[in-house]
């Protein structure tokens, strides 16, 4: 785990968008409460919150990479499996903060973003 940890971290530092999200103070694993549809407390641990001065942005941090595939449909497979969990995050956060809000999956190791509108 230690090294991808430090593979990510290099990859991040040579990608403009991983840099840009190095440079960002942020909160980090950042653990929400919420009530579900069912009335139910729940709880949800965020990667990464980055509030700039309009924006609130929700970065989900994933290790994995192509195999086997084109880098195209791993992407989308991998925003199509995430779906659900990310917009669900982007309501929940929502309820906090009443400013526009950006939300996707980050791929330190390829690089890539993948955002959800």
């Amino acid at each position: 785990f230690i090294q991808i940890s430090l593979m990510a971290l290099e990859k991040m530092q040579n990608d403009p968008f991983g840099l840009w999200l190095l440079n960002q103070p942020s909160l980090v694993e950042y653990e929400i409460n919420y009530k579900s549809e069912k009335d139910e407390i729940k709880k949800c641990i965020i990667d990464r919150i980055i509030l700039t001065e309009n924006t609130v942005w929700i970065i989900d941090f994933k290790t994995a990479t192509p195999i086997d595939t084109s880098l195209d449909v791993f992407l989308q497979a991998q925003k199509k499996h995430y779906h659900e969990q990310l917009i669900n995050y982007k309501q929940i956060v929502g309820n906090l903060y009443h400013q526009p809000i950006r939300v996707g999956l980050y791929f330190p190791l390829i690089p890539a973003w993948i955002e959800y509108e």
